[in-house]
């Protein structure tokens, strides 16, 4: 038994072959992994470059830096960041968030007396500093157990929480200014002057938003780049006596200004996609250049073509989904409290230039960061941190897939249309050809057409040839099956004609008794096989009688209803019945004896197959513009393997032919076949549904 496979088309087939054209973008996928990696590699010796190129130059420049032993960390030390813009003044940490300026946390507590004992009071500060300009701006936010405001407008600031800035010139000048807001969000300023008077200072401009839990405050005053010390003090009157009854400042943080040597050097090294850090020992930063900030996006014409359009509005958001994205900005959550931490920042502390690599809190970018120390002969005076993001290596490698994908997109899609319509059009000319090799032999397996012998040299034109080539030996051969019983009818007249005399001669002799029973077998014989010529020319003679006869109108129920009186005289033993299903003539274009024989053949086969006692009935109905002639037995049924095939010739499903003494080579119904399809109909036969039987049903088109 052959196992059963799956059944694919020649256009199925060459579609698979071009999904061998998916390998491409596979292996340029990789192409590009491999370049991105190798990216990355001259990424991190870029910035490693860059850190020592920086810390080169600060080497031995002691006055550049703050003092300080490596390791030993400040906590009351800030360093004022470089802004690169003005901050808005609204309360809002957004503003220095976006330019990274680091954080500085300071967590104050005391015992103060109370009416009940002491009573530990807290207050917890995050300080942000910039300068931008000539102004000096800062951000304070303070956590505070108890909040205490000011009563009225009018009221002594000292009596409610508020800051202190103190400003310390070269010559030992002191400058004070005291801060607090009032209930409506406005911040209240005043200068001290000499004697101890505080008088409001309209140049210190700001926000003061209170809280249930604390307050925050965002100010803007003059800066004076001669100043040598500022310091910010808070003071909490958590006990409600006020400053002047006993509440001491404590300093928040001493601020600390960069060199502008130190960002003129970073600055003149600096590249657009990096950010340089230069640290004291204290990890506290003395200089910023650079962020790693994508820039904006510009602003992208609206696409006009169908290619654009299509690249717009389907590829893109899909490679969108697919690859990964650089982000957008990200706020950095390595930023300590005093300073800048990290294992790099760590390990040049100790004299060791290193590398590292961390992911930006979405996981779609990462940064590569080198640390180099900056020597003073052989002590570490400070710390070259150089960062870089990996994200305008995601946006190549992101351009680079989408160009690929295009690309590989474009060529399968053509490739696989021009395969397609290859394949089509092998398949058409395959399809012809079968067409061709079915119209050419008709269902009994006769040659009746030609087949064009193509002028293409391909395979299929040598298919072709060779079933032109075939068709014409099997033309032959069923030429000679066809005049095989004319001749052998021809050549057995003559021996069957010389042993019919021989045995009438005898005939006339005087045998004995044992002789003569020979004798009628011999002639039983003989008859015999005179039956057999004759009936292996019948089908043959038909043919020859259809290609010359002449057709004519006649009454198809006038022909049946005379052949079934006929039919009645010559079985006189057997149940005829005769239903005749029309009221008028049922018109016929054909040749009336040959219906008369094709009904005989029904009958007869009819009456041989039906069981003794039972009818035979013959019925003609009109459907339509179709006449329909059954004959119909009761007896054995049909095999289910023989109900297709009894209208070919020499087919028979008779057992034996000794009881009725005839021979019956098969042609019978095969006869019937010729009759009804020469007249333009087809004959069927089944077994019935009611009884044991069989219906033979012929279709004939009335005129």
């Amino acid at each position: 038994m052959i196992p059963f496979a799956p059944t694919l088309s020649i256009r199925a087939k060459v579609l698979l072959v071009a999904a061998v054209l998916l390998t491409i973008p596979w292996l340029g996928y990789r192409y590009v992994v491999e370049m991105e990696k190798f990216l990355r590699e001259g990424q991190e010796r870029a910035v490693a470059g860059l850190a020592r190129a920086v810390a080169t130059a600060l080497h031995d420049r002691p006055r550049l830096f703050l003092t300080g032993p490596v390791g030993e960390k400040s906590p009351a030390g800030l360093m004022v960041t470089n802004l690169t813009a003005a901050m808005r003044l609204d309360g809002q940490a957004s503003d220095w968030e976006r330019q990274v300026v680091p954080l500085h946390q300071r967590s104050l507590g005391e015992l103060s007396a109370a009416p009940g004992g002491l009573v530990f009071y807290s207050l917890s500060i995050d300080l942000r500093a910039g300068r931008f300009g000539r102004h000096l701006y800062l951000f304070v936010r303070a956590t505070d157990d108890r909040v205490v405001r000011p009563a009225g407008r009018g009221d002594d600031l000292g009596r409610a929480d508020h800051l202190l800035l103190e400003m310390e010139g070269v010559a030992g000048e002191l400058r004070r200014w005291r801060l607090t807001g009032d209930r409506g969000g406005e911040l209240r300023a005043e200068g001290e002057q000499p004697g101890g008077r505080w008088v409001a200072d309209p140049g210190v401009e700001g926000v003061w938003l209170w809280s249930e839990t604390g307050y925050t405050a965002e100010l803007r005053l003059p800066f004076d780049l001669g100043s040598e010390r500022v310091r910010l003090l808070a003071v909490d009157v958590d006990t409600g006596r006020g400053a002047r009854a006993g509440e001491s400042p404590v300093e928040v943080a001493s601020l600390a200004f960069s060199d502008t040597e130190i960002d003129l050097i970073i600055k003149g090294l600096a590249r657009s996609s990096s950010r340089i850090w230069v640290l004291d020992t204290a990890r506290r930063v003395l200089a910023q250049a650079g962020s790693l900030q994508p820039p904006a996006p510009s602003a992208s014409e609206d696409a006009t073509g169908l290619g654009a359009r299509l690249q717009e509005h389907l590829l893109r958001p899909l490679y969108a989904l697919l690859l990964q994205q650089p982000g957008g900005p990200q706020t950095e959550d390595w930023l300590a409290e005093g300073g800048l931490e990290g294992p790099e920042v760590e390990a040049a502390l100790s004299g060791i230039a290193t590398t590292g690599w961390r992911h930006l809190p979405d996981e779609r970018a990462a940064v590569v960061s080198a640390a180099h120390p900056v020597w003073n002969e052989d002590r570490v005076m400070g710390v070259v941190l150089v960062e870089e993001s990996t994200r305008p290596i995601l946006s190549v490698r992101n351009a680079a897939l989408e160009a690929l994908f295009n690309l590989t997109l474009a060529v399968f899609i053509l490739g696989a249309l021009a395969l397609f319509v290859f394949a089509r059009h092998v398949s058409v000319r395959i399809r012809r050809l079968r067409d061709a090799v079915d119209r050419a032999i008709d269902p009994q397996g006769r040659v009746r057409g030609e087949i064009e012998t193509p002028a293409s040299g391909d395979e299929i034109g040598d298919l072709a040839r060779s079933f032109v080539a075939m068709l014409a030996r099997l033309r032959q051969y069923t030429g000679y099956l066809e005049q095989m019983a004319s001749r052998l009818s021809h050549e057995f007249r003559t021996p069957i004609a010389v042993v019919r005399s021989s045995l009438e001669n005898l005939k006339g002799q005087s045998l004995p008794a044992e002789a003569q029973v020979y004798l009628h077998r011999a002639e039983q014989g003989l008859a015999r096989l005179s039956t057999l010529l004759t009936r292996m020319t019948e089908a043959t003679r038909l043919e020859q009688a259809l290609a010359r006869a002449e057709r004519e109108r006649f009454d198809l129920a006038q022909v049946v209803s005379g052949c079934v009186e006929g039919y009645r005289s010559a079985y006189p033993g057997r149940e005829l019945t005769f239903y005749l299903g029309a009221s008028g003539p049922m018109g016929l274009m054909g040749v009336p004896d040959l219906i008369a024989q094709l009904l005989d053949k029904l009958v007869v086969n009819a009456m041989d197959f039906a069981r003794p006692g039972t009818p035979v009935t013959v019925r003609l109905e009109q459907e339509g513009n179709q006449a329909l002639l059954r004959v119909l037995n009761e007896g054995p049924p049909l095999p289910a393997e023989m109900q297709g095939r009894l209208f070919e010739s020499m087919v028979s499903v008779r057992p034996n032919t000794k009881e009725s003494g005839e021979p019956h080579l098969g042609l019978g119904l095969y006869i019937v076949r010729l009759i009804a399809e020469f007249h333009g109909g087809a004959a069927t036969l089944a077994n019935r549904q009611d009884v044991d039987g069989v219906v033979a049903t012929v279709r004939l088109p009335l005129a």
